[in-house]
């Protein structure tokens, strides 16, 4: 595994085109255009952010966990970290990282993941699957897309903290992230973003106490201005 690459983006809140807080438990979809930027904020620190990324134009080509990760060498993403496709193209490429370390294998909770990995009364608490599920309905309703409980797959884990052991295990630990630390991504291509801000009460992921995240975007131009200054 390659170690975590810490790198600052030029970029600023306020030239940011677009800004939205994300609460917890939430869920969140939104268009990535080819050439922007999108940056994932972790306002109060540690937690867990479970965010699935789509090619825009064909929801069959999706993120690829195993492909990124073979692509890369490295289980965990972190700055220069290309995110590679089902159909082996580049969806986005992590442009900066300020927490270093995110996990791209603990997958989504979920009512029956809760049930079995900490008790069965635990099956009415929130997960992330149903703020994926209800995130996808939400989209395909509003832009007649069809998008749903099928198209639901891998997901990445920014800012959470899953070590694998010795014996091939894996844990959920405590946070890597503090308060204010970033992931920043351009996409290469045009990418939808599906979030669930993570509710996880029954791991340290989220420190016990799931906290809002802050998303926002900025157009390529952004970036070619800077470039020329």
């Amino acid at each position: 595994m390659t170690e975590a690459v810490i790198t600052r983006s030029p970029r600023t809140p306020t030239e940011a085109i677009f800004m939205v807080d994300i609460e917890a438990g939430a869920s969140f979809v939104h268009e990535i255009k080819r050439g922007q930027f999108v940056r994932i904020v972790d306002i109060e620190g540690n937690q867990a952010v479970d965010t699935l990324f789509y090619n825009a134009h064909d929801y069959a080509d999706r993120y690829s966990a195993q492909d990124t990760i073979r692509a890369q060498g490295n289980i965990y993403l972190t700055t220069g970290t290309k995110l590679i496709s089902t159909a082996r193209n580049v969806l986005l490429t992590i442009v900066a990282d300020t927490c270093g370390r995110h996990d791209t294998l603990g997958g989504a909770c979920s009512a029956e993941s809760n049930m079995v990995r900490y008790a069965i009364e635990k099956r009415s608490m929130h997960a992330c699957r149903q703020s994926f599920l209800k995130g996808a309905i939400q989209w395909s309703d509003k832009t007649g897309r069809d998008f749903g409980k099928r198209d639901l797959t891998a997901n990445i884990n920014f800012f959470m903290n899953v070590p694998v052991t010795t014996s091939g295990k894996l844990t959920f630990e405590d946070g890597v992230s503090n308060a204010g630390k970033y992931v920043e991504l351009q996409a290469e291509t045009d990418t939808l973003i599906v979030i669930s801000n993570c509710p996880q009460l029954n791991n340290p992921c989220n420190a016990y106490n799931p906290t809002p995240v802050r998303l926002l975007i900025w157009d390529a131009a952004t970036n070619e201005s800077m470039d020329q200054k």
